[in-house]
C-alpha cells in the first residue's frame, strides 16, 4: 500500500510540474508579446514625430545654416560635432553651406529620419538641405 502512495504522489509532482512549467511558458510568450507590442508603438510614434510631410509649407528660422547638398550638409554637421571650425569656414568660403534668411517661406521635398530636411524657397525651383530644427511648420 506504500508503493501506491509514493507512486500516487510522484505521478501528482510530476504533473503538477509539468502544469506549471506550462503556465510558465505562457507567461514568457505573453510578456514577449507585450514587449513587441510596446516596441511597435514606441517605433509608430517616434516614426510620427521624425516624419515631416512632403510639400508641407513651412517658414525657417534664424541662425540655422543650409547646404546645396545632402553630403555637404552632412560635412557641416560632422565637422561642427568635431569642432573643425576651419573645415566649416572652407565650406562657407566655397559657397557649399551658407546661412539662412529667418521668415522665408519654403516647401519640403523630402526628410529623412536622421532629421535631415530638403527644403525649396517658395517661388524658386532649387532645393537645399537643413536641419529639421531650421524649419517651423
Amino acid at each position: 500500500m506504500e508503493t501506491s502512495i509514493s507512486s500516487k504522489f510522484i505521478y501528482d509532482y510530476k504533473a503538477n510540474l509539468f502544469l506549471i512549467k506550462k503556465i510558465h511558458k505562457f507567461g514568457e510568450i505573453k510578456i514577449l508579446i507585450m514587449k513587441k507590442i510596446v516596441k511597435l508603438c514606441l517605433l509608430t510614434i517616434f516614426m510620427s514625430l521624425v516624419s515631416l510631410e512632403v510639400d508641407a509649407q513651412c517658414v525657417t528660422k534664424s541662425g540655422y545654416y543650409a547646404a546645396t547638398s545632402e553630403k555637404g550638409l552632412e560635412l557641416m554637421v560632422q565637422y561642427s560635432v568635431d569642432k573643425d571650425y576651419d573645415a566649416l569656414q572652407k565650406l562657407l568660403d566655397a559657397g557649399l553651406v551658407f546661412s539662412m534668411k529667418s521668415g522665408m517661406t519654403v516647401y519640403i521635398q523630402d526628410s529623412s529620419w536622421t532629421g535631415r530636411v530638403e527644403i525649396r524657397p517658395k517661388g524658386m525651383t532649387g532645393t537645399v538641405w537643413t536641419v529639421k530644427e531650421a524649419i517651423r511648420c
